[in-house]
């Protein structure tokens, strides 16, 4: 039997959008044993501590530009130190759940996937997996759907129950420049 995966923190820069902070809220919601915490004026020493403390494996940091989400970036904690991964998501579009009409969130997770899906998307599959906790179940409340079309990826969160989305995002995986 495979260990269990910690949970990830999930913060945003230090200038945030409302987008950027409600994507933050989704993401904990739909994440197994990951953890929000407003950034304020916290460094990522502080944010490491943070980590150790909740027996967390990573940290999810949600990038602004003006008044959107922008980016989203990646690290492991490994040996008493976050470890920038090489790879991060850039935003396009995000639509937040108050637009679908949600009140309240659906859930909680983890996120379903098709393995039709894994096949289709593997590489931006893989690199979710690591850091959403993914499942290949039909048992779940909360689906990851993945579209492309003119060479663009379209991701959306789903509940299962009723059928209706409520993130809707345009995205791109890209290599961090060094």
């Amino acid at each position: 039997m495979a260990p269990k995966r910690p949970g990830v923190l999930i913060t945003t820069t230090h200038k945030v959008s409302e987008n950027s902070r409600s994507f933050g809220h989704v993401l904990q919601r739909v994440i197994p044993d990951s953890k929000y915490v407003n950034r304020g004026s916290k460094n990522l020493d502080e944010l490491l501590q943070i980590c150790q403390t909740n027996n967390l494996n990573g940290l999810v940091l949600l990038h602004s530009r003006g008044n959107r989400i922008s980016r989203m970036t990646f690290y492991e904690l490994n040996r008493n130190q976050l470890i920038l991964d090489q790879i991060s998501v850039k935003f396009y579009q995000y639509i937040d759940p108050k637009i679908f009409g949600w009140k309240r969130l659906p859930g909680p997770g983890p996120l379903s996937i098709s393995r039709e899906s894994r096949l289709l998307f593997r590489e931006l599959v893989d690199f979710f997996e690591k850091y959403l906790h993914l499942e290949y179940s039909k048992n779940t409340h909360i689906w990851l759907m993945l579209d492309k079309m003119a060479g663009r990826t379209y991701i959306q969160f789903v509940d299962a129950l009723t059928l209706k989305k409520f993130v809707f995002a345009q995205i791109k995986l890209v290599m961090e420049e060094e």
